[in-house]
């Protein structure tokens, strides 16, 4: 054509675009900025919708500075374009490409608006991307675009879309992130690491632990949440041999170097009572921070080493990380059970210093700490008292055997009495004997809790230890007419990668007779060192060598046997219950570490309890 004006290159500049010709639609622009004549906005605005879906910075660039040098494109006609190529991608079901030119969009500083955080909310639900999308929320909070009501509805519909799970899982509703879980294709990573998570919060370990491993069999490699998580699993399961495989994981991947993950190993350790490895572990650590340091000292504490324990704050002091509320409270209760008063009036001076003093969790610890200490004076001294401290009295009085005085405590309080006041109370009317003191102190428990169970346990035992057998049928009968029934009792001990389960009495497992034969030897070996079995802790009015025989299987006893049956001599055993060890076992399994030269750990509803040459952690105080 002999004369070309400006629509006319207009028009077939658009027509290259269109037809996604972007590379001749530039090649023409050139041209036509060579031919004499001025392009004008249309012009501008065809080829940057032409070159935002390449991806060729450069061009990209010269246009828009060309546009800019003429005044021709505004920042609002600019944001149009994107969002236009935003929105092509995202219908064309090209959320790749959507992202990545997003990306560009913030590299070359294009301005966004309502519309473009629509469009990648979209995008993010798309690619089920939770990461992507919890970025998107934090730039639209900033921009207060979350009081729009498109957009509030984009995010919550981009939630439901991609981690739903996540929220399922937050909330405990496993159920329901399950049945979505199970509905994803292919392998996403967030959502496999929240289901951990998820699990590991309500304490379904076992189910955390399968989802790694299997994992694991589909070749997937996970990151370091993923392998935190399952250090967290096996260490709540006090599954050892799980968690030296997760460590070696760790260090093949080299995994082992970065803090999140070596702390999540040392817990693992700690927890399953194995404070050589642990101890090895935190030495390789080359920055600890003040987690991994807490973490160290807790685990001490936990496992009996309160020396220990204080010998790593020193350290922790000469490294210059400084200790958190949590870290004070763990030593001083590692002070509390040495009877360290001195240590324990050092690091009380540290808590002030560092201005912990009006953390309520480690102002109790400190009086129970000096309480226990025999120094009552600097225990309830210029701290007001809360419910908490009150608590703390009475449970140590209780222990002493101070009934009476822990009653005092108890009425001349300005709070109301708590059910776990009561229920320390009753306990100690248990241990010392007393029927009708334990009675009425039972009568308060039940009025604040009719269906703790415990009450009526407890109730039971006073009587039983009195041989008021009747009266103790009748609390056990009280107990059935309000429909209160008590957990079954039950342990398990993991063994070659295989949980064993054992509740008293049982002869379900499949070497039952193996077992019993063991259990049978063992309380005749310990027996020779001295055990004298507690027929207190035998449920019925049997005759005395009845009652020994059932106390032999308590489930505890039984685990420990299989452990014994099944694992080399001087292997540590770890065991878990569900309830509260009793009296009588507790005693046994100090007899067997001895007798067997075994280093035995049970964690049971109330503490850790390592059991090592005759001799338990908790100091017969639980």
């Amino acid at each position: 054509m002999p004369v070309r004006d400006v629509v006319l290159w207009n028009v077939m500049i658009k027509a290259y675009v269109e037809m996604g010709l972007q590379d001749q639609a530039m090649i023409l622009f050139s041209e036509f900025h060579r031919s004499g004549l001025c392009p004008d906005d249309v012009t501008v605005r065809s080829v940057l919708m032409g070159v935002s879906r390449t991806g060729f910075e450069l061009q990209l660039k010269q246009v828009r500075a060309y546009a800019m040098k003429l005044f021709l494109l505004d920042h609002d006609w600019e944001v149009i374009v994107w969002n236009k190529t935003l929105s092509d991608y995202l219908q064309a079901g090209e959320t790749r490409e959507a992202i990545e030119c997003f990306m560009d969009m913030i590299k070359l500083r294009v301005p966004y608006d309502n519309m473009t955080l629509l469009v990648m909310l979209s995008v993010a639900a798309s690619e089920k991307n939770i990461n992507m999308g919890k970025q998107i929320h934090s730039v639209v909070v900033k921009l207060e675009s979350d009081r729009v009501i498109s957009v509030a509805n984009s995010l919550l519909n981009m939630y439901m879309k991609a981690a739903l799970i996540d929220v399922y899982s937050k909330s405990g509703n496993m159920e329901e992130a399950e049945l979505l879980f199970s509905t994803h294709d292919g392998f996403d990573l967030a959502s496999w690491n929240t289901m951990m998570h998820g699990y590991i919060m309500s304490k379904w370990y076992h189910k955390a632990l399968e989802l790694f491993i299997q994992m694991h069999g589909r070749g997937e490699q996970g990151d370091q949440i993923t392998l935190a998580n399952a250090a967290k699993a096996a260490g709540c399961l006090v599954g050892l041999e799980q968690g030296k495989q997760l460590h070696a994981i760790a260090i093949k991947r080299i995994f082992h170097l970065d803090l999140f993950v070596i702390s999540g190993i040392l817990d693992m350790y700690l927890k399953c009572g194995e404070m050589e490895s642990a101890c090895k572990v935190f030495s390789k650590i080359p920055s600890p921070d003040d987690v991994a340091w807490t973490t160290m000292i807790s685990g001490c504490v936990d496992n009996g080493y309160e020396e220990h324990a204080l010998f790593t704050y020193h350290q922790m002091r000469l490294s210059s990380v400084q200790p958190d509320e949590y870290t004070f409270a763990t030593l001083v209760k590692a002070s509390s059970l040495l009877t360290a008063l001195e240590q324990g009036r050092q690091i009380h001076a540290n808590v002030i210093k560092l201005n912990c003093a009006l953390d309520t969790f480690v102002m109790t610890s400190l009086v129970d700490m000096y309480a226990k200490c025999g120094n009552i004076e600097d225990a309830d001294h210029r701290i007001e008292p809360e419910i908490e401290h009150y608590s703390c009295l009475v449970d140590a009085l209780s222990r002493a055997g101070r009934i009476q005085e822990a009653e005092k405590v108890i009425s001349s309080m300005p709070f109301e009495a708590s059910a776990s006041m009561y229920r320390t109370l009753l306990n100690a009317c248990r241990v010392q004997g007393d029927k009708e003191k334990g009675k009425h102190v039972a009568e308060r428990l039940l009025t604040l809790e009719p269906s703790d169970s415990a009450a009526y346990v407890l109730l039971s035992n006073i009587y039983r230890a009195a041989n008021q057998w009747e009266s103790a049928v009748s609390a056990r009968n009280m107990m059935k007419r309000v429909n209160v029934k008590k957990d079954p009792g039950f342990s398990w001990v993991d063994i070659k990668n295989k949980v064993h389960l054992f509740v008293a009495g049982d002869r379900s497992h499949e070497e039952a007779d193996l077992i019993y034969n063991k259990v049978d030897y063992i309380m005749k070996r310990i027996k020779e060192e001295g055990y004298v079995p507690d027929t207190d802790f035998a449920l019925v009015d049997i005759e005395e060598e009845e009652k020994e025989s059932a106390l032999y299987y308590h489930s505890e006893k039984l685990a420990i046997a299989y452990g014994i049956l099944r694992t080399p001599p001087s292997t540590p055993l770890r065991v878990i219950k569900n309830l509260r060890v009793c009296g009588d076992c507790h005693n046994a399994i100090k007899y067997m570490s001895k007798a067997f030269q075994r280093e035995i750990v049970v964690r049971d509803a109330n503490r850790f309890h390592h059991f090592r040459s005759g001799i338990c952690s908790c100091g017969d105080y639980w």
